[in-house]
């Protein structure tokens, strides 16, 4: 196996755990949870936030179809506009608490998605530090 390819190998052996509910911190097992990880979202959205990419914006909105993060919009649009501004303008994001209600999330799985939809190039650091 290549040295590239074990961070992949790895998260699949751990979301398969996930799965069975066999890891030693377990997290409920949300199939759309691990597709949106695999998949993220596409859309035509303009985005509601100015200093968010459309792409990025079309990823928080197919989060929001997710339950537990129908509120993140509105949160990155108006709520917590300036400090999440803040927050993803940080060299690396992963490691500085979220703003608002969301820096309180228990689950590090679902902050892994958020990074999936806000900042995609930070996605390894955040996993290799789930696994």
């Amino acid at each position: 196996m290549f040295e590239r390819h074990k961070l992949v190998f790895l998260a699949q052996i751990t979301i398969r755990l996930m799965s069975k509910n066999q890891l030693r911190h377990p997290e409920p097992f949300d199939l759309k949870k691990v597709l949106f990880l695999l998949t993220g979202g596409s859309g035509q959205n303009k985005t509601e936030v100015e200093w968010l990419p459309d792409q990025n914006w079309n990823q928080v909105l197919k989060l929001a179809d997710i339950g537990g993060f129908e509120k993140l919009p509105e949160d990155l649009a108006k709520t917590y506009n300036l400090k999440f501004k803040e927050w993803w303008n940080e060299i690396a994001p992963e490691k500085e608490r979220m703003p608002g209600e969301w820096k309180s999330m228990e689950k590090k799985f679902e902050e892994i998605l958020i990074i999936r939809a806000l900042r995609q190039d930070r996605i390894s650091s955040i996993m290799t530090n789930w696994i």
